[in-house]
């Protein structure tokens, strides 16, 4: 039972870890880029990370014969903290995006000056 507990956490490290750090470094892939801002991709993976952490809480605890009681703490405290900065991050990209798209419309709909004073 113990070989199970290893293979999880080398899968979760194999695919969570380096996703987590890739997006805590900035580098994203294309659709999450054009979704987000460097600053939300940077929250994201350190919700991935945050996460991950919260893949081995269950391991850690029966590897090292821990009261289950702390996994049923720690576990959901993780996981809801990851997901609440996940859904934070992209609550921030949405308002930032309309924010973006007022000040651009208002811009649209301003008179043009002409430039160096002269006029048309």
């Amino acid at each position: 039972m113990e070989s199970l507990y290893w293979i999880w956490v080398i899968v979760s490290s194999a695919v969570a870890l380096p996703f987590g750090i890739a997006l805590l470094g900035g580098w994203a892939p294309e659709w999450i880029r054009k979704h987000s801002s460097a600053g939300g991709i940077r929250v994201q993976g350190i919700a991935t990370l945050i996460m991950y952490v919260a893949l081995l809480v269950p391991v850690a605890v029966e590897l090292s014969s821990m009261d289950q009681a702390d996994a049923e703490f720690f576990m959901p405290l993780f996981l809801f903290l990851g997901i609440g900065l996940m859904y934070g991050a992209k609550l921030c990209d949405r308002f930032n995006s309309k924010a973006e798209q007022a000040a651009w419309l208002a811009r649209q709909d301003s008179p043009q000056e002409p430039e160096n004073g002269q006029e048309s």
